[in-house]
């Protein structure tokens, strides 16, 4: 198959990085993947793994800049006969809409919800959910059909994998690892903030396990 991802931008987020791994996995499956975004430091490694990267300006909210955007995929799917393709957040779902008005060559999307959205941001009410949804978690799925009203019978949850490395577990010397990862917005990093007050209080418990206190996000 050929695939077109539209992704917001490739840096070190949750869901560029999700892209990442899902282009990895796809082309590895004998697919060809075709990953359209603002960039980021995650391209060169997409690059390497035989994934084409286009600049799209998917990130910007301005007006010109989402036209832009549309041509892009518009002139993308005039090149390439994609079967489909797969948008990550609102404005790369909404740009795959608007260029199927322009052309019949754009093929069906498939948007992936990775977070809750809020309904009062600017343009929310232009929101595009696909000709299929898929959520990372029940509770996005729930929350996106709650308020966006999208059938909650046609949201697909797939949640967010991590993708380990096939190497030999290698033992290290007793100790306390605590290891916290996912996004830092405010709605989203509460748990991250709490263990962070409460790791003085851990050393002090456990202090002969000689703690150590990772945070993982973006």
């Amino acid at each position: 198959m050929e695939i077109l991802e539209l992704a917001m931008s490739m840096g070190a987020g949750g869901a560029e990085t999700h892209v990442l791994t899902l282009s990895h996995a796809l082309t590895r499956a004998g697919h060809s993947v075709t990953i359209a975004s603002s960039g980021g430091i995650l391209v060169p490694e997409a690059e390497r793994a035989g994934i084409t990267h286009k600049y799209l300006p998917l990130s910007s909210r301005s007006p010109a800049a989402f036209l832009r955007s549309v041509a892009g995929v518009v002139s993308l799917c005039r090149h390439t006969k994609f079967d489909v393709i797969h948008a990550h957040g609102r404005i790369p779902a909404l740009a795959a809409h608007a260029a199927g008005l322009v052309t019949p060559q754009v093929p069906p999307c498939t948007v992936t919800v990775h977070g809750i959205y809020d309904p009062k941001a600017r343009g929310a009410r232009f929101s595009f959910w696909g000709d299929g949804t898929v959520a990372v978690s029940r509770d996005v799925a729930d929350y996106t059909a709650k308020i966006y009203h999208v059938p909650r019978d046609r949201i697909d949850v797939i949640p967010n994998g991590v993708n380990i490395p096939d190497k030999e577990r290698v033992e290290t010397p007793r100790g306390l690892d605590i290891v916290t990862a996912g996004r830092l917005d405010a709605d989203s990093s509460a748990a991250a903030f709490a263990l962070l007050r409460v790791f003085p209080l851990i050393c002090r418990e456990f202090a002969e396990m000689t703690p150590t206190l990772t945070v993982m996000g973006g």
